[in-house]
């Protein structure tokens, strides 16, 4: 399999996406490989860090552009506003870890990127972990596109293991290295507060980490959006409301947010989406379930910030079966792991 390591240029590669779950960090392990895809700007109500092996990235983090290139470990709180394209020839490849807000148990992650060669060591050490507990196996390669996979003699790469390959003591050193990782990136201090007293990822509302959702036209009308992903007001209803313009209100959201309320909604129904895949609902369903017009509707939201289809996504965690379930959590601390 290509390790986390092997940083190289590439300029020519089919777009591949593989994903594993790994359910005792309560999130996913992925590797990306020949992206030539921008992602437009989306949140997440789950921890991400990830290793860039290949390509650079311009990214703007919660307003604030970063340049990617390899060896550049990103990361990503809940709620943290992202999106990124392409800067040069190069295709992007990255390695991937989410992280459940409820296994991080409300710590800030330093953000959004390092160099640290300690922080790189800790990350490839839970990478390895995943490999020696069988929660990743050699095998065929999903192209993001979600076509037919690649032929196991061209290219190996992770997928799922089977429950009867799973190492469970193991499993204990990938939630221990994990812990060790997070622990290493987590602040000392609290993050900034900006002057409505939020924090400066001021994004962070879902899940243990949340920022208190003030009764204010921002967070009224987060609270409509998150409630009402299949059927929502329009945006001009919703500011009639709160007597106010559509640009006030925007304005508003994004002091509040840094993403505007239809972003929002977008990446809110993504992320549910993603959840209802994963339970195995068919793609047509989770449209309907989540406010698409139809499945193509969702298929190219999906793609844009996911970078497969929601048929490919499903078809990967499905096939990893009881690898998703059955596996506990345990919080993160900043004083150190256990």
């Amino acid at each position: 399999m290509r390790k986390a390591h092997d940083i190289e240029e590439g300029r020519s590669e089919a777009a591949r996406c593989t994903i594993a779950p790994v359910p005792c960090i309560g999130g996913e392990y992925r590797s990306y490989r020949g992206i030539a895809q921008p992602f437009p700007a989306h949140s997440h109500e789950h921890y991400v860090v990830g290793l860039v092996t290949q390509g650079a990235r311009r990214l703007v983090w919660n307003d604030q552009p970063h340049l990617l290139e390899p060896g550049d470990l990103f990361v990503f709180n809940p709620g943290d506003v992202h999106g990124c394209q392409q800067q040069g020839s190069g295709l992007l490849a990255f390695e991937s870890l989410t992280f459940s807000a409820d296994f991080a148990e409300g710590i800030h992650l330093r953000g959004p990127r390092t160099r640290s060669a300690d922080a790189v060591a800790l990350f490839r050490a839970v990478i390895d972990n995943l490999n020696a507990a069988g929660e990743t196996v050699e095998g065929s390669e999903t192209r993001a596109s979600g076509a037919v996979p690649a032929k196991t003699s061209d290219r190996k790469a992770n997928v799922p293991a089977s429950p009867e390959t799973r190492r469970p003591a193991s499993m204990e050193a990938v939630r221990k290295s994990a812990l060790a990782l997070l622990s290493f990136l987590a602040e000392t201090d609290s993050p900034d507060a900006d002057a409505a007293g939020t924090p400066a990822a001021a994004g962070s509302v879902l899940g243990p980490t949340a920022t208190p959702i003030l009764d204010d036209p921002a967070g009224r009308t987060f609270r409509h959006l998150a409630g009402n992903l299949a059927n929502p007001s329009r945006l001009h209803q919703i500011a009639q409301r709160e007597t106010l313009s559509d640009a006030a209100l925007i304005r508003a959201y994004r002091r509040r947010f840094r993403i505007t309320p239809m972003q929002h909604l977008a990446s809110l129904r993504i992320e549910r989406a993603c959840k209802l895949l994963a339970d195995g609902m068919e793609p047509a369903a989770v449209a309907a379930e989540t406010g698409f017009a139809d499945q193509a509707h969702l298929t190219r939201e999906f793609k844009r910030r996911e970078g497969l289809t929601p048929g490919s996504y499903r078809r990967q965690l499905v096939a990893a079966g009881e690898c998703s379930k059955g596996d506990g959590t345990s919080p993160a601390r900043k004083d150190g792991v256990s």
